[in-house]
């Protein structure tokens, strides 16, 4: 279908909570992090010695890259 040019295109439609939570997986998974409003206007539940702050950002420090889905998941909304 796609080589056919057939391929129909769907798209999907995010709530504020999906927007939130896609940011915050991915942007915590690079070396720029996410953006301090982004963390500080959506407080976890877990206090915020998980991360480090670089300029405006959070990211998760380089001695804690192994745990970083653990990390990351304590950010998530549900």
């Amino acid at each position: 279908a796609y080589c056919a040019g057939t391929l129909t295109r769907e798209e999907e439609v995010l709530s504020d909570k999906d927007i939130y939570n896609e940011t915050v997986m991915l942007g915590l998974r690079t070396v720029k992090g996410v953006p301090c409003e982004t963390i500080e206007a959506q407080p976890p539940v877990e206090p915020l010695v998980y991360l480090e702050k670089v300029g405006n950002n959070y990211r998760i420090p380089r001695a804690r890259l192994f745990v970083s889905d653990d990390i990351i998941v304590k950010f998530i909304k549900q």
